[in-house]
């Protein structure tokens, strides 16, 4: 097997008969009057011809077998190897940028045309390539704002269906309070807050990333009062669970300091909270 091709047997053999033939060609080019390469020129003329070797083992493996890759190699490897042989051969760009256009690569699909631009082309070759670049440029726009749209759908679906899974009336069981929760015509969520000492308390700042529902809770008896900022998601078990900080009211600072003698001011108690539906 022979370049990653069952098919294509050439032998060591093989290839010296070959090189021998084409060593014996550029040799006969000397007995010419009117021919005789430098080898500046022939270095260039064999990387012409090496570049067009990987042009055609790509074209035509890819035509075969309809298999983006030939002996092990991506056909983009192939046509990148052809222009870096010959970076003076305007094909050699070209094709590599179709070939990075059909694997989706539209960046780099543009920095090549934008290289061959740089060759001298016809004022024809010119628009196309600019028309070519500009069709490029405006499908990748398209796909990324098609990925977009695909991912905001995915998290509206997602936000969505958990708003779904905890509507409804939960009773804490840490804190003495009930919190109703309700799916608005808009798709919003909304949140009552029920207390069982303090009558209906206020709730604020109702968010919800991913699945995670925050709102806080400014929980009032008489002159006291807290605040507490919720983190709840519906664990496996069907309760919402999640970590709450709360905070002290002034007027809970200044009765805990008449009770206990100790500023608390600057503390803030964290704990677990855990509802349970009603």
């Amino acid at each position: 097997m022979r370049n990653g091709n069952p098919d294509w047997e050439f032998g060591d053999t093989h290839e010296l008969a070959l090189t021998k033939e084409i060593m014996g060609v550029i040799g006969r080019y000397h007995q010419h009057q009117d021919v005789d390469p430098s080898p500046l020129c022939l270095r260039d003329t064999m990387l012409a011809v090496a570049a067009l070797l990987h042009l055609e083992a790509a074209t035509v493996a890819g035509a075969k077998s309809g298999k983006p890759s030939v002996g092990g190699k991506s056909i983009i490897e192939e046509f990148t190897e052809a222009a870096r042989l010959a970076p003076q051969w305007p094909e050699a760009r070209y094709n590599l940028a179709l070939a990075k256009e059909s694997a989706g690569d539209y960046s780099g699909a543009m920095t090549d045309l934008k290289l061959y631009q740089q060759f001298k082309l016809s004022d024809t070759e010119a628009r196309t390539v600019q028309d070519k670049i500009y069709a490029i440029e405006a499908r990748q726009k398209m796909e990324i704002s098609d990925a977009a749209a695909n991912v905001q759908a995915k998290a509206d679906s997602t936000r969505d269906a958990f708003i779904r899974s905890i509507q409804g009336d939960w009773k804490s069981l840490v804190s003495s309070y009930i919190i109703s929760i309700n799916r608005a015509d808009d798709g919003s969520v909304v949140i009552k807050s029920i207390s069982y000492r303090g009558g209906n308390q206020p709730v604020s700042n109702v968010s919800i990333t991913g699945t995670v529902l925050h709102f806080v809770v400014r929980t009032q008896w008489g002159d006291q009062g807290t605040v507490l900022d919720e983190s709840l998601s519906l664990a496996s078990n069907g309760k919402l669970v999640g970590p709450v900080v709360q905070h002290w009211s002034q007027s809970t600072i200044d009765s805990y300091m008449q009770r206990h003698g100790r500023d608390v001011s600057n503390e803030v108690s964290n704990y677990n909270n855990s509802f349970d539906r009603q």
